[in-house]
């Protein structure tokens, strides 16, 4: 179900089943594109969902050219999150587009979708202590909503025990949910990278989800943790601690 056609990756992680038979409660978590300055109707939708907490995951210059003072003036508060610098300490992933223009792009994913899990890991401390507080929704968005907010979304379903199978299901739901404009930035900057048209493949690779996208990242986690319950012991969060979070969000 679409909240609002401006913002078309806007959504609830309500009503994804856990193992027990509880479902996560309904709009307590949202994940997005960004939302910069909602007019009229769009506005009026977005006040109406009580958000209170955002994160956003872009970098300095995403969010300086769409920024969130729209929020600011609603009163939430906002945890900037510089995961592009983060992903860009562990390699140079525009190295394979650049050397492949037309099939390059899915090998820059998948290196992209490897480093998140480290980048994320020293966020999530403050995600989860926000959501855990109960004090309103929590908004996490980047700029398609579907690459760094789809990693994060998948850690916290993870964290209270969410089956990997439905995790995927969610995540694979923005690849329904495209928004235009998003589309259109991203042909513009591979036009700008590589000096000329970018391929439909390439542009198809970066604006599109793949399951293999995130099993890159679980990958990396249970090669460097041995098993999710480690990566997020180390975030702080161990298998105690994240019965906090399970109580607030599932029902």
């Amino acid at each position: 179900m679409m909240i609002c056609e401006a913002f078309p990756n806007l959504r609830s992680i309500g009503g994804i089943r856990a193992p027990d038979g509880r479902v996560v409660r309904e709009g307590l978590v949202y994940r997005s594109e960004a939302l910069p300055a909602p007019r009229g109707e769009d506005a009026a939708i977005l006040a109406a969902l009580g958000i209170g907490a955002l994160f956003d995951l872009r970098g300095p210059g995403e969010r300086d050219a769409a920024p969130n003072d729209w929020w600011r003036a609603q009163g939430a508060s906002i945890e900037a999150i510089d995961l592009v610098a983060d992903v860009r300490h562990a390699g140079d992933h525009w190295r394979a587009l650049v050397e492949d223009p037309d099939e390059g792009g899915r090998a820059m994913m998948l290196a992209t979708y490897a480093a998140l899990p480290l980048a994320v890991l020293p966020h999530l401390d403050r995600l989860f202590t926000t959501v855990a507080a109960g004090r309103g929704a929590t908004l996490v968005h980047c700029s398609a909503g579907k690459d760094r907010t789809g990693v994060v979304i998948a850690l916290l379903l993870a964290a209270i025990g969410i089956e990997h199978g439905e995790i995927v299901a969610d995540y694979l739901e923005s690849g329904r949910r495209r928004n235009p404009r998003v589309v259109g930035f991203t042909r513009d900057l591979l036009a700008a990278r590589l000096g000329a048209p970018p391929s439909d493949r390439a542009v198809e690779a970066l604006t599109g989800v793949d399951a293999q996208y995130l099993d890159a990242s679980f990958a990396v986690i249970r090669d460097r943790y041995g098993a999710i319950d480690s990566y997020l012991a180390a975030a702080g969060w161990d298998c105690g601690r994240r019965e906090t979070l399970r109580a607030v969000l599932l029902a």
